[in-house]
């Protein structure tokens, strides 16, 4: 058994024998004691930051007067750094020393919350309502599988908080849905589930340099944080061409974005396509958010990047293989091209069937059929002041 699997069935037994001790500690109350320091905790991806934005506009809705803190990975920090749902967010740093995310919740622990929310089945957002110091903790509390959270289904709980119960979130619901059923213990109420993403006014004036006025702007995503969400590097290649060529002499900016990690793919793609391309990376979500806001459309993999384009209203293609589009893409606004296999959907960490490190689904999912999704959607959606070339 690998030792990352070991750890991890000892970090949750842990959290097993301090949940029982706890609970035996505290008397089930109901959720009108006051509730002057809410934490929140989300330390997980991009997209699930923003999957639970409803979650804290309806909190804030709930608790008007409580101090909102939210805990996020410290690369998502930016996201959450102009909602006026929240008053602080706090970026825990990706790093492999436990000793800086322990100094962190000890910061935490230190302004003595009353309520701890778990937001997704996360060891790390386990770790923080169980030992943060609230008095009451509540969502996704005492998960002991080894399997990623999106493998199975899991139990909402609260210590501290009567109601009835039980609450479970099932696999197959979208990812709006599981951040949301972590509050509903509170009878906090998420019907609205569009996404929040607000930017500063630096940011949009920053973007709208980047972007040309006046030409029908397409972005380009063509990596994910997961590996096997990733369409191949040449797919995106052949589909960039492809539209150069049928949009040849009319105004196109072709923008392709991506973090600075990401530099030598999309340097590659770049020089693949003649260097048309306009390059955005390293740049910060705020203003990556805001070039895609100003976009006609995206196109890129099941990533944050597309979460964002969901709660700006931007159109979107969006490729999909290893997860389900009704599960963790967006609810409107687009085309999904997805290649399902009887593994699908599957735990997105490793793929039995993955040729040069390249899942199956993704490597199905033809050209001709994104590019005819790009089209279409070019075509139904957007007030060009041209026609199309045959």
């Amino acid at each position: 058994m690998p030792i990352s699997m070991i750890s991890r069935r000892m970090a949750y037994g842990l959290i097993g024998r301090y949940d029982r001790w706890a609970t035996m500690k505290k008397t089930p109350d109901e959720s009108s004691y006051p509730l002057s320091f809410i934490i929140m905790a989300e330390l997980t991806r991009i997209g699930d930051v923003l999957a639970a934005t409803p979650v804290y506009r309806a909190v804030r809705k709930k608790y008007p007067e409580a101090e909102i803190t939210c805990m996020v990975r410290d690369t998502s920090k930016d996201i959450l750094r102009h909602n006026p749902y929240i008053d602080h967010v706090i970026g825990v740093p990706e790093s492999a020393n436990p000793f800086s995310f322990l100094g962190t919740l000890a910061e935490v622990r230190r302004g003595k919350p009353d309520l701890a929310i778990s937001l997704s089945p996360s060891l790390k957002n386990s770790i923080v309502a169980h030992f943060c110091g609230a008095r009451y903790t509540v969502g996704y509390l005492n998960d002991k599988s080894p399997n990623p959270h999106f493998f199975k289904d899991h139990l909402i709980e609260s210590r501290g908080f009567g109601y009835k119960g039980p609450i479970w979130y099932h696999r197959d619901e979208h990812l709006t849905i599981r951040a949301a059923k972590a509050v509903a213990p509170l009878n906090v109420h998420c019907s609205d589930r569009h996404l929040d993403f607000f930017l500063d006014p630096k940011d949009q004036a920053k973007a709208e340099r980047l972007v040309k006025k006046g030409h029908l702007r397409i972005v380009v995503h063509a990596t994910s944080g997961w590996r096997y969400k990733c369409w191949p590097e040449d797919r995106f290649i052949a589909l960039l061409l492809m539209m150069q060529s049928h949009f040849r002499g009319q105004p196109l900016q072709l923008i392709l974005i991506g973090h600075q990690k990401d530099c030598e793919i999309l340097s590659r793609i770049n020089r693949s396509v003649g260097g048309g391309l306009t390059v955005i990376q390293g740049e910060s979500l705020p203003v990556l958010g805001a070039v895609i806001r100003n976009a006609n459309l995206f196109i890129g993999n099941d990533s944050g990047p597309l979460h964002m384009a969901e709660a700006f209203g931007t159109p979107f293609v969006a490729i999909f293989g290893p997860s389900l589009p009704e599960t963790t893409g967006p609810l409107s606004g687009g085309v999904f091209v997805s290649k399902r296999l009887a593994c699908t959907p599957c735990d997105q960490i490793c793929c039995s069937r993955a040729k040069q490190g390249v899942a199956t689904c993704m490597e199905l999912n033809a050209v001709a059929t994104v590019f005819r999704a790009v089209i279409e959607s070019v075509r139904n959606d957007l007030p060009l002041p041209w026609s199309h070339q045959a």
